[in-house]
């Protein structure tokens, strides 16, 4: 199967790996020259496995047909994917991975068989072509349009013993489920530089979290108690790493509150005031990168 992944970062990376191994035609689209280039030479580099493979590698602007495409990328960068992909008039089924919820209005733009999914394993990007597997999940896909022959079509070819692939029934529900979860650990850990399993362990930051969990399920319609023990369990679990929004604060670059807690307050029809002061303050921080001329 002729599968392209758009996207760089350490889901694509992994993502890209994993289907490789597989068997699959892999193309990994990335945006920048210097990645592309250093990937060729290189190799993909996975750990702990200490393995190197050849996977092809183009930028996303020579983005052409597969059998599925599989979007990786930031939610920043959402809309210009949706821009090539018209552009491009590519027409073939896509998989959007993406943290937050700030992309399903977009998609309604293309007529393609569209699926989204939530990924649950763990990975770091240590560089360019380096990726670390640091917690084994799952890969759940849910079709938005899509029907559902091409979705077990879809989950046939990728799934696996290391990279399992579950069907969920309703992609909103389970979008909004990961969205919870997103919406607590990210911001407390971006805001206050701590780790997951500070969310849990700090009493005073587990006070905020419950507080913001609450909200978010309030908006999304979500029973906050069921919610709250999966945002345990994942702090629990993860309780050494990093969030994404953490790093993207200590690498001063644009992180994706927008699409997690601004759509959120999109969203509610009443004061959230926890989401709001959360979503402020990681605006101010961003602002204050952009003004020192950092994002």
């Amino acid at each position: 199967m002729n599968i392209g992944v758009i996207g760089g970062g350490a889901i694509g990376l992994l993502t890209s790996y994993y289907l490789h191994k597989k068997g699959h035609a892999v193309t990994l689209y990335v945006r920048r020259k210097e990645q592309m280039e250093t990937i060729k030479g290189k190799r993909l580099h996975i750990l702990p496995m200490d393995e190197k493979v050849e996977i092809n590698t183009s930028l996303t602007n020579d983005l052409e047909n597969q059998d599925v495409l599989i979007v990786c990328t930031k939610q920043q960068a959402v809309d210009d994917v949706i821009q090539i992909l018209q552009d491009k008039h590519i027409t073939c089924p896509l998989l959007f991975l993406q943290n937050g919820m700030g992309h399903i209005y977009k998609l309604q733009n293309l007529s393609n068989p569209l699926s989204v999914g939530v990924m649950e394993h763990g990975a770091l990007r240590i560089d360019e072509n380096t990726v670390k597997h640091t917690g084994k999940g799952k890969l759940r896909i849910a079709a938005m349009n899509m029907n559902n022959q091409e979705l077990n079509i879809m989950k046939s070819y990728m799934n696996c013993d290391e990279f399992p692939v579950h069907i969920e029934g309703d992609w909103y529900n389970m979008l909004a489920k990961k969205l919870v979860i997103n919406a607590v650990i990210n911001p407390i850990t971006a805001l206050f530089q701590v780790k997951n399993g500070q969310v849990i362990e700090n009493p005073f930051l587990e006070c905020k979290a419950k507080r913001l969990c609450e909200e978010a399920c309030l908006v999304l319609k979500l029973n906050p108690q069921k919610q709250w023990e999966n945002v345990y369990q994942i702090a629990e679990f993860t309780k050494e790493n990093t969030s994404s929004m953490a790093k993207d604060i200590q690498g001063k670059r644009e992180t994706e509150v927008e699409a997690i807690l601004g759509f959120l307050l999109h969203e509610a029809t009443f004061d959230v005031p926890n989401i709001q002061y959360m979503y402020e303050s990681i605006k101010a921080i961003e602002y204050s990168f952009k003004k020192e001329g950092e994002v």
